[in-house]
């Protein structure tokens, strides 16, 4: 397969790893920090960490009020929830830019090889 992309506007990394890093851990963001963009890292993780927090809180201490009405924090919960969609969302187009060569690191260059530069 042939690309357009100079030796230089290409990155070291390794597609494979930021693939599997992206499919086991991506809605956490993990495959942004080892391509060092940690700044949309911390959001992903960020927004995954506020999505599952709230949920845990809402199961263990939110239940239903005593006449079965939902409880206020409720409303919360489908705001968090949407987040949590919203990242999921976001690392299944990681994904799918990791397969197609698309992808760029933190600092702008195509993560297109399979292997890591010195790893041969």
């Amino acid at each position: 397969m042939e690309t357009s992309s100079t030796p230089s506007e290409i990155s070291p990394a390794s597609r494979v790893v930021a693939l599997l890093l992206c499919w086991f851990l991506g809605i956490v963001g993990v495959h942004r920090f080892y391509l060092g963009k940690w700044l949309s890292g911390l959001l992903m993780m960020a927004l995954f960490g506020s999505s599952v927090g709230v949920f845990i809180y809402y199961v263990l201490t939110a239940g239903p009020g005593a006449d079965g009405s939902p409880p206020e924090a409720f409303a919360s919960m489908r705001w968090l929830m949407g987040c949590f969609y919203l990242v999921c969302a976001w690392a299944f187009i990681d994904l799918m830019l990791i397969i197609s060569g698309n992808f760029r690191d933190g600092k702008g260059r195509k993560v297109f090889k399979w292997v890591e530069s010195d790893s041969v």
